[in-house]
């Protein structure tokens, strides 16, 4: 599927014309999917945030904490066809990184921008009470 663009240029008489650019390849508007809303895990694990976008060109993604840019974890990205798995990689996470991330993907003025939304709640480590009962 070629897609093409379509100018409008006004001559210096005051002439409107219409312009058609022919765009090699496909651009397909960029679309997310999240699959997984709200990730919950303990002080101490290992936690990997997905995003998955769809569409071309392949968008650039950035990740964001609280509506800030991050430079927390480890972002991978795989890109095969139109399909991208942007991953943010979190290593011994604790409560303090809590919050809300978002995966923003810009893929370009035709293909536009797409954001996913995942919520982050690290909860504290598990601990047992060892009880003895004396009868």
């Amino acid at each position: 599927m070629n897609a093409c663009l379509i100018v409008k240029v006004i001559q210096g008489n005051g002439q409107l014309i219409n312009i058609v650019v022919f765009l090699e390849g496909s651009i397909i508007p960029l679309k997310v999917e999240v699959p997984q809303l709200k990730v919950i895990a303990f002080v101490g694990s290992d936690v990997e945030l997905r995003c998955v976008f769809i569409g071309t060109p392949t968008p650039q993604v950035t990740w964001r904490k609280d509506g800030k840019v991050t430079d927390v974890g480890f972002p991978i990205i795989q890109a095969v066809n139109s399909r991208c798995e942007a991953i943010l990689k979190l290593s011994s996470v604790e409560q303090s990184l809590s919050g809300n991330f978002a995966c923003v993907g810009n893929a370009g003025d035709l293909a536009g921008t797409a954001e996913g939304n995942i919520t982050l709640v690290v909860k504290g480590t598990c601990r047992y009470l060892r009880m003895s009962i004396h009868y």
